[in-house]
């Protein structure tokens, strides 16, 4: 099991996308050339089974395939974190032991699925006993809907300052939460670890002094956002937002313009790379013309940030 100090776990994580066969099982060849490539570009830690790793339409039982091979294949090289959002409290606690038994070195919690609307007290209780029966470190992603109403704040701010919780993932772009995750941030040196998530717009959270990136493109715009984390923490600024803005048009060559083609871009990026088998998704995404042929195009001339020389 990997050590979650800061040494560790700082600079940038992948939202792990999952291979499938052709027949839609887990492709667990791809998992173990997922895995290396993730290390080659220096990865700190994995997400697994996000809604970018298609976790949420995935059985229980490929789930844990999936931690499993995951878990095999890293033999303790990066961090590993498995995402548990399911509603009740008790099915949340079961299935992280179940990841714990796996290998998994921390749970992440996120808003639990459900079609309605959650009192704030209820959700209160319902993340307060999964911290509290927790057996494995907790990382939190949000919590309900991206807002500043200060009842949903002081929740916010209770719950990642309860000691369980070692990581938070900033995915609202909400400047109350960010100001809320810093002062906590501050408050419990060396005890939470916070990464921004959005691909498009790294510089904010390395400003506020977020310890990095967990971004759903780490796949295989790695390499570019920990040049980007190098260039700020060296102070090289106009070096840093010049790399944003590289990455930022190829990630629209690739998404395309709307993010279209968001999951299948990315799976068609990893076939071209060598790293997946198939182009396969669980609810048979489509990419276009343009996006296919820009990531052609892009695998030919982009190969040293995409797949670098290890040293």
């Amino acid at each position: 099991m990997k050590e979650i100090i800061r040494k560790n776990v700082a600079g940038i994580w992948s939202a792990m996308p999952t291979p499938f066969t052709e027949d839609l099982e887990l492709d667990t060849e791809a998992v173990s050339h997922l895995v290396e490539h993730h290390v080659r570009l220096e990865i700190k830690g994995l997400f697994l089974a996000s809604p970018n790793g298609e976790g949420h339409l995935m059985t229980d039982s490929m789930r844990m395939d999936l931690a499993a091979e995951v878990v095999k294949s890293n033999q303790d090289r990066m961090i590993l974190s498995m995402l548990v959002a399911d509603n009740p409290a008790k099915l949340m606690i079961d299935n992280i032991k179940r990841i714990e038994d796996c290998g998994i070195d921390m749970a992440v919690i996120s808003f639990p699925f459900t079609p309605v609307e959650i009192e704030l007290e209820y959700l209160k209780e319902l993340y307060f006993s999964v911290l509290e029966e927790s057996s494995l470190p907790i990382a939190l992603c949000h919590i309900g809907r991206v807002s500043s109403d200060p009842l949903e704040i002081d929740l916010f701010k209770e719950i990642i300052t309860h000691q369980k919780v070692i990581l938070v993932k900033d995915c609202s772009g909400n400047l109350v939460r960010r100001k809320t995750i810093i002062e906590v941030f501050l408050s419990r040196e060396k005890e939470l670890f916070a990464l921004g998530s959005n691909e498009f717009d790294c510089m904010p959270y390395a400003e506020a002094g977020y310890d990095g990136f967990l971004l759903n493109s780490a796949c295989f715009t790695g390499f570019l956002a920990n040049t980007i984390l190098e260039f700020f923490e060296a102070d090289r600024i106009q070096d840093a937002r010049a790399v944003q803005d590289y990455m930022n048009s190829m990630l629209v060559d690739i998404f395309g313009s709307k993010l279209e083609c968001f999951l299948a871009g990315q799976k068609h990026m990893l076939v071209e790379l060598g790293v997946f088998n198939t182009t396969k998704t669980l609810q048979d995404h489509q990419i276009s013309e343009d996006c296919l042929m820009s990531i052609k195009e892009i695998v030919l001339q982009e190969k040293e940030f995409l797949l670098p020389e290890i040293e």
